[in-house]
């Protein structure tokens, strides 16, 4: 009887476990992305973790992502939002139920997040993020050699100590244009001093002139004043 008892208890509980591995399985199922790519050409390929993935391919946290020039994709997070990658772009992404994580190394993303997700990007010069969870936000972030710049389409945004509203983005000035190089400030004043000093260089040569001219003169006129002796007969 006992040993009856005691086989009746394990396979209930074989029968519990086997029961309940579908909701297990679903439960952290919930937790992966998805990851559609758009391609511009044959060429073009995304890369999660280093390899080439294909469209419809799952995401969990945290992947290595990156898109060729010829390439974009959307990363769909279960409960959290959606990661759009436009072409040359590469993050590394890590997220749960209810929390978004990124390092942003290059190109341009936009994040939109559902309410009450808290929202933590890290660019190469900087930190985003949300001051105000409890809203949807979209936020777009171009990293271009090392510098970054946000725009924020909906809700609000802090990239370090500025608030982007939105409509608003900061900085204004960056573009993917590199800057000229200015002539610095020590060669502005070179230059300046080259020009200030023309005229003082000229001045002082015709001084030096006039002084030589004054001394020959003085020289001449003390010679003629000089009696001149005569031969010795």
């Amino acid at each position: 009887m006992k040993a009856f008892i005691h086989k009746f208890i394990v396979i209930s509980l074989v029968i519990t476990v086997l029961t309940s591995m579908p909701k297990f399985l679903l439960a952290q199922q919930k937790l992966l992305g998805e990851l559609l790519i758009t391609k511009n050409s044959p060429e073009g390929f995304v890369t999660v973790n280093d390899e080439r993935v294909i469209s419809g391919r799952s995401i969990a946290s945290p992947s290595l992502i990156l898109t060729s020039p010829q390439a974009s994709a959307k990363v769909f997070l279960a409960k959290t939002g959606t990661v759009f990658l436009s072409p040359n772009s590469k993050l590394n992404l890590s997220f749960i139920n209810s929390s978004i994580s990124m390092d942003i190394f290059s190109g341009e993303i936009v994040i939109e997040t559902v309410p009450n997700t808290s929202l933590n990007l890290f660019p190469p010069d900087g930190n985003v993020t949300l001051p105000i969870e409890s809203q949807a936000n979209i936020i777009k972030v171009k990293v271009v050699n090392g510098k970054t710049q946000v725009q924020t389409l909906v809700g609000k945004a802090q990239f370090n100590t500025v608030l982007v509203s939105a409509g608003e983005t900061y900085p204004l000035t960056f573009d993917n244009i590199p800057t000229p190089n200015k002539p610095s400030e020590r060669d502005d004043n070179s230059s300046n001093n080259s020009k200030s000093f023309n005229p003082l260089l000229i001045v002082g040569l015709l001084g030096a002139v006039g002084a030589i001219a004054l001394v020959a003169l003085s020289g001449s006129s003390g010679n003629s004043d000089t009696p001149v002796a005569s031969p010795t007969r």
